[in-house]
Formats: C-alpha cells, sequence, structure tokens
C-alpha cells in the first residue's frame, strides 16, 4: 500500500493524515517520515518503537494491515 493509499483509507474515516496524528498524540512529521520510510523499505515493519507504534494505529484505525 502507498502512501496516497493510506490517505485515502484515512479520509474515508474522516481523517487527515495530520488530523490522524494530533488526535492520536504524534507529531504530523514523524507520522509522514515514518510511512514514507517503511514504504521506501519495501514495506518491512520499522523497527523504531514510535515507528512502529504510529504503524500499529493506522491499521486498527483503517482496519487493514498496511503491509
Amino acid at each position: 500500500m502507498n502512501l496516497e493509499h493510506i490517505k485515502q483509507r484515512l479520509k474515508k474515516k474522516r481523517y487527515t493524515l495530520r488530523s490522524w496524528a494530533i488526535q492520536h498524540n504524534f507529531h504530523p512529521r514523524t507520522v509522514d517520515n515514518s510511512l514514507r520510510r517503511a514504504i521506501k523499505r519495501g514495506g518491512t515493519p520499522p523497527r523504531g518503537l514510535v515507528a512502529r507504534n504510529i504503524i500499529n494505529s493506522i491499521e486498527k484505525t483503517i482496519g487493514k494491515p498496511l503491509f
């Protein structure tokens, strides 16, 4: 799944990437960077704790695995 697909799924839940990040107590730039890095790596899960938490939280929100 690429970044645009993720944004579309969040939009279906009435979120922008920024509003989702703020509501879930993440910095918007951190969310964007974490997603871009995970996608760039070919979908391998991130190793950092914050990035992993971001990915897991987004998956819970949209109801599908990202990778």
